[in-house]
Formats: structure tokens, C-alpha cells, sequence
């Protein structure tokens, strides 16, 4: 088990994260993931997500606070399109939620694939939390990841994300139809 951040170290105002290697989608492909997320229970997934077509990979802490899922659509995608395609992914959540703040889109370059990403600040409940959206090419299809944590979080979560961008790693000699 790998640490991304270590409380106890000298000036770090960061909560310790203790991070483990996970499956993503069998087969397909794996992520260094903090170890407070794993598989969110079916009785949370019938909550939060209660139609037919939700993502493959859902994640979530142990009451739902903080969310991450993976999907892989059908869409060709290359690693030359990534900024065209987070770009087109952004102006659609502009229209979708016009009174949301949403970020300008980033381009993250550091690992395996080039991930954009942006993020926006929403309301649930009495909630104020950080939706996140970013894509990625992978064996030529559009991989779409969001994940939600609590505005107070954005640190913390922000830093977990470049990490998992910069780990998620997919497995050789496997091809998808």
C-alpha cells in the first residue's frame, strides 16, 4: 500500500492517504485509488443512481459522499481528440447547468494518456460539492470518469485525481470490440 500524502510529515496540512491499486474495468484497466473507496453497495447505487444505463464502475466511502465512476463508451476517441472532446463534454454541461460555475477545461499530460478535465461547483441539498468531469482515449474509445466530494474536500480530492490520472494504466494485448 503506496501513501500520497502523510499527515505526520513536517508542515503538511493534509489528511494521510493511503492509496491501493485497483481494477477499474476487468481486463481493461487498473488506477492507484485511495483505499476509503471501493465498489458503492447496490442499496447506494439504487439511490444515487436508479435508471438502467449507469456507468460500468461506481465508487464511492462507505455513506456515499464521495463518488467516482468510470464508463467506457462507444464513441471513437483518439489521444490527439482529448481536448476536443472534454472541450465539447464542458459546453454541454454549460447548457445543462447554466447557473453552475464550471472551470475552464485542463489538459493533464503526465500520464500513461492525456486526460482533460474540468471541474464545477454544485448544490445538493445543503451540500456545496465539486463535480468532476474528465476524458480519456482508451483502446480508442471515449472513457468518461466523474467523481463528486464535498467542496470543503477540494484539496484533498484534487491532488487524489492527478494522482489516479497519472496511474490509470491499461492492461496489454486486450482489445474491446
Amino acid at each position: 500500500m503506496d501513501c500520497l500524502f502523510t499527515q505526520d510529515t513536517e508542515g503538511c496540512l493534509q489528511d494521510t492517504i493511503l492509496l491501493k491499486k485497483m481494477t477499474i474495468m476487468e481486463n481493461l484497466l487498473t488506477a492507484e485509488l485511495p483505499e476509503e473507496l471501493d465498489v458503492m453497495p447496490d442499496h447506494l447505487k439504487n439511490s444515487f443512481y436508479p435508471y438502467e444505463d449507469r456507468p460500468e464502475m461506481i465508487l464511492s466511502d462507505s455513506d456515499g459522499n464521495i463518488q467516482m465512476t468510470f464508463q467506457l463508451l462507444h464513441r471513437e476517441l483518439n489521444n490527439g481528440e482529448i481536448w476536443e472532446a472534454a472541450d465539447a463534454l464542458h459546453i454541454c454541461m454549460e447548457r445543462l447547468y447554466p447557473r453552475n460555475e464550471i472551470s475552464p477545461v485542463c489538459l493533464y499530460s503526465h500520464g500513461e494518456s492525456p486526460t482533460g478535465w474540468f471541474f464545477m461547483e454544485m448544490e445538493l441539498g445543503d451540500v456545496f460539492v465539486c463535480h468532476v468531469k474528465a476524458v480519456r482515449a482508451v483502446q480508442g474509445k471515449f472513457f468518461l470518469m466523474t467523481m463528486t466530494y464535498p467542496k470543503t474536500e477540494s484539496g484533498k480530492w484534487q491532488a487524489v485525481l492527478k494522482h489516479l490520472f497519472s496511474t490509470l494504466r491499461e492492461k496489454d494485448g486486450i482489445r474491446i470490440q
